[in-house]
């Protein structure tokens, strides 16, 4: 059965926003994480700006809906705003990129001062988004630039895992965001050519140089690894990297090229090609089983990973520590924490960010497989995306996947996919 997106988005709305007029505070751990001190609110807070954004233009009008959409935005940016976590002191290197949350919030001010969401704040609220949008805009740019010159332009005898495949030694996927936000703000509302010049600059020197994603059904696999710098897990994949790496990817082709609408699918660049690529792999592999929240190099294609198999894995990186090409594994301790994300809940409903994407045949390969793998509830007149925001016990469990779901919503609204499915 197919559900209107927008049925489903109000829906969402109304049961996980305070302002909702059936807000369950039981539930409030799901939307309600806007701790500045938490280390992932503020990509949370920025993918609920970006479903307010995209839901405000777009929804009835029912019980005063719009102001209550209005009213939440409010909270946020004023969460945001007393925090100080966009002051310009805030605003590092080291910071953006290391922190999926500033691109995300971008994302959300962009949708935000697009059109209708912007106009319906008060002069408070437009000063808040004016004033942060444009230190993040400023600074995302100039950032990503410097990581296009600095690292990946030094980074040039990466470790390359089977002596074939480049690994980084930095992280991919905030890097695609940061590109991503910058190309939707530039596309919709700033058309500035510095930062369209950063964007190609990145195009040119990371998009295919590192990750490569092939179809299971060809008998090929996909590689998009972490990178090394400062994280851990350093060249494994995993299904919530990948889909933050395809969504920024998909949304900086606006910025390669724009088209003024991201209704109006744009390839510049080839960045919709490369997140494509990915939707692509993890259609064959959710047809076959869930998608792991963790993968060991070249060895995911529809089987579960275990701690044994990553244990392989990082015995055989371990052992090729050698030559010109020096491993980014050294260690057990490199990636003790990869094993972890092995147990993690929900972990195919980590992909519902690559709804930004635009891909209608992954996503409804997606809404069966979190259904079949009991990562959403099985309610009838229910889309799977929206049966996975609560599905687990206690609440705190859903909270990374619902936001992320919520961020999808928003891509589905911004796309124009006016239907989603149960998962059925």
């Amino acid at each position: 059965m197919a559900l209107l997106t927008l049925n489903e988005s109000e829906s969402a709305f109304e049961t996980y926003f305070v302002n909702g007029n059936n807000y369950n505070g039981t539930l409030t751990q799901i939307t309600g994480s806007r701790n500045p001190d938490d280390a992932t609110s503020l990509q949370r807070m920025g993918m609920q700006l970006q479903f307010l954004a995209a839901l405000y233009p777009r929804t009835t009008d029912t019980n005063n809906r719009k102001l209550r959409v209005a009213n939440e935005i409010s909270l946020i940016l004023s969460i945001l705003n007393d925090s100080g976590q966009l002051d310009k002191s805030k605003l590092t290197y080291g910071n953006v990129l290391g922190d999926p949350g500033y691109g995300m919030v971008l994302l959300g001010l962009a949708l935000i001062k697009k059109g209708a969401t912007y106009n319906a704040l008060t002069t408070a609220g437009k000063r808040i988004v004016d004033v942060n949008a444009a230190y993040l805009f400023v600074a995302l740019g100039e950032h990503l630039y410097k990581f296009c010159i600095d690292d990946v332009n030094t980074d040039t005898a990466p470790y390359k895992y089977e002596h074939s495949y480049a690994v980084p030694k930095f992280s991919l996927n905030i890097p695609a965001l940061v590109a991503g936000a910058l190309g939707a703000y530039s596309d919709l509302v700033n058309n500035s050519l510095v930062h369209r010049s950063a964007i190609v600059t990145y195009s040119n020197t990371v998009v295919g140089r590192y990750g490569y994603t092939k179809s299971y059904t060809d008998g090929l696999r996909t590689f998009i690894p972490m990178g090394g710098k400062g994280n851990v897990r350093k060249p494994f994949g995993s299904s919530g990297y990948n889909a933050y790496t395809g969504m920024g990817l998909a949304l900086a082709a606006h910025g390669h090229t724009g088209t003024g609408a991201l209704k109006n699918p744009s390839n510049g660049g080839n960045y919709l090609t490369q997140a494509k690529q990915i939707t692509a792999f993890y259609t064959s592999v959710l047809d076959k089983i869930q998608a792991q929240e963790i993968h060991e190099p070249f060895d995911f294609a529809g089987t579960p990973s275990t701690k044994a198999s990553i244990d392989r894995a990082k015995s055989l990186m371990i052992a090729e520590n050698r030559g010109s090409s020096p491993s980014l594994i050294t260690e057990n301790s490199d990636v003790k924490d990869a094993t972890k994300l092995l147990d993690h809940a929900q972990p195919s409903a980590y992909l519902y960010n690559l709804a930004w994407v635009g891909d209608t045949t992954f996503l409804a390969a997606l809404d069966r497989r979190v259904v079949l793998s009991g990562e959403a509830k099985k309610l009838d007149g229910v889309s799977a995306m929206r049966a996975c925001m609560n599905a687990k016990n206690p609440a705190t469990v859903n909270a990374a996947a619902a936001n992320r779901i919520l961020s999808g919503f928003a891509g589905l609204l911004e796309r124009g996919i006016t239907h989603i499915t149960e998962g059925k």
